[in-house]
């Protein structure tokens, strides 16, 4: 018998999410999106999201050494 992956779910955050984690303001995060300095998105339908993995690998990438 095959087993079967069984898909995990991707878990989305929304902009206002980001800013509570990072302890910023929606709109320092909108400001850092439009200067390419935020984390990766996607907009689905109206709704813009980042996964939680591309956040966690954005800030990864800017920890101190």
């Amino acid at each position: 018998m095959q087993g079967t992956a069984e898909a995990t779910p991707t878990e989305w955050l929304s902009p206002q999410q980001i800013a509570n984690e990072l302890g910023i303001t929606v709109r320092t995060y909108y400001e850092w999106r439009t200067k390419g300095k935020a984390p990766r998105a996607l907009r689905i339908g109206k709704h813009l999201r980042t996964s939680r993995a591309d956040f966690d690998s954005w800030i990864e990438e800017r920890r101190e050494r």
